[in-house]
């Protein structure tokens, strides 16, 4: 049986990205765009060649599930072109 933490793994990352991106205004506070900056380069390194994300990772085998949630995806997808709308970042660009 599957433990609840991993089926959380990586929606952390994106919810606190999607997060700090909606509550941001022109007068951020300091340090805050360096953490979007973050969270937004680690949801990229999830990113596989076929331009999904990794869904689920187990910790304890270190293997990465092959289960998909398409909901969690487009999540991803949308998350990362708020911070493309925010950011102009070409990395991000090139990951949507």
């Amino acid at each position: 049986m599957k433990s609840e933490s991993s089926y959380t793994t990586g929606c952390w990352s994106l919810f606190a990205l999607f997060l700090m991106v909606f509550s941001c205004s022109t007068y951020a506070a300091t340090g805050l765009d360096k953490r979007i900056e973050l969270a937004a380069e680690h949801i990229i390194r999830m990113q596989l060649d076929s331009g999904l994300f990794r869904y689920e990772h187990d910790f304890v085998s270190g293997a990465d599930s092959q289960q998909n949630n398409i909901v969690r995806q487009a999540g991803a997808a949308f998350a990362l072109g708020e911070y493309l709308l925010y950011s102009k970042d070409p990395v991000a660009r090139e990951a949507i």
